[in-house]
C-alpha cells in the first residue's frame, strides 16, 4: 500500500469498508462482500476509520488475534468521518 498509514490520510477515491464486512472477512465467511474486499486489498485502494477499528476490535477476545487485527487495520490510511455524517442520510 502507498501513502500515509496508521494516521489520518487523504483518502480520495478510496473505499471505506463497513465493520460488518471486516468481521466477516476475519471470520472467513464466504460472502460476496468479503470476495470484493479481498480484491480491494490486493489493489490497495481501501481505507478505514477509527470507529470501524474500534468496532472490529471490541469483539476480539484473544490477545494475539487482537494485536494481529489491530496491526492490519492500522496499516491502511485512516479516514476522518465527519461528525454530521448521520445527517447526510436523513
Amino acid at each position: 500500500m502507498g501513502g500515509k498509514f496508521g494516521r489520518t490520510a487523504k483518502v480520495e477515491n478510496m473505499i471505506l469498508v463497513d465493520t460488518t464486512v471486516w468481521i466477516d472477512f476475519f471470520n472467513d465467511m464466504p460472502t460476496p462482500q468479503v470476495k470484493r474486499l479481498t480484491e480491494f486489498i490486493k489493489q490497495a485502494n481501501i481505507c478505514t476509520a477509527g470507529i470501524i477499528i474500534t468496532e472490529v476490535l471490541q469483539g476480539i477476545k484473544d490477545d494475539s488475534e487482537f494485536e494481529q487485527v489491530k496491526s492490519l487495520l492500522t496499516e491502511m490510511p485512516i479516514s476522518k468521518i465527519p461528525i454530521n455524517l448521520g445527517t447526510m442520510f436523513l
